[in-house]
């Protein structure tokens, strides 16, 4: 089988098609991961599972998700893809007030409250990639945060299992493992 979107024909972990009972939106959904990455139309999620790094790559197709997933940690992957897409979310009666009054609001901001009738925000469940990709970009500008990520991930994170384009962050052992130098040639003061 073929990933989602054909991108390449190297055989899949697990496969799987879910199909919610809302309409998910993957931009605002995975907004903030920086493990996730868009594709051709393909989302692509990059992780270090409890079974083992993982990749998974889904797009929409018509009301369902349709999703493959390569490495050890596969099959947590599929198990993970609802609440990365906003299932696991129960707390969207509490957005309905904020994205009332930014609808009100004209220009950019407005229109994509009144496009978004219900907010849900997703979950990874990988509490170290979050933070740790985070702390790369409390003082750097975002392009260059993103930049100096990928850099540090591909040189001294996991393997990537499977076709993805987003680099598996490395695990904590490894970057407390690395010298000022390889943070440096990252494009990230060690400070940070």
């Amino acid at each position: 089988m073929l990933a989602p979107g054909g991108i390449t024909d190297r055989p899949p972990a697990a496969s799987t098609v879910w199909r919610p009972s809302f309409r998910p939106d993957p931009a605002f959904a995975t907004l903030g991961v920086k493990t996730v990455a868009r594709r051709r139309g393909v989302w692509w999620w990059a992780s270090v599972t409890p079974d083992g790094p993982a990749t998974l790559a889904f797009r929409l197709v018509g009301d369902a998700v349709r999703a493959d997933t390569w490495g050890p940690g596969a099959a947590w992957l599929v198990e993970a893809l609802p609440a990365l897409l906003g299932a696991a979310d129960d707390g969207i009666e509490e957005f309905e007030p904020l994205r009332r009054r930014l609808a009100s609001l004209p220009g950019p901001v407005g229109r994509a409250a009144r496009r978004r009738r219900v907010w849900r925000i997703g979950a990874t469940a990988r509490w170290y990639e979050a933070a740790a990709t985070a702390v790369v970009g409390q003082r750097v500008v975002t392009a260059d945060a993103s930049a100096a990520r990928t850099r540090l991930a591909r040189r001294h994170g996991p393997p990537v299992p499977g076709p993805c384009p987003v680099p598996v962050w490395p695990a904590p052992r490894d970057l407390l493992g690395l010298d000022d130098a390889a943070f440096h040639r990252a494009g990230i003061e060690r400070s940070r």
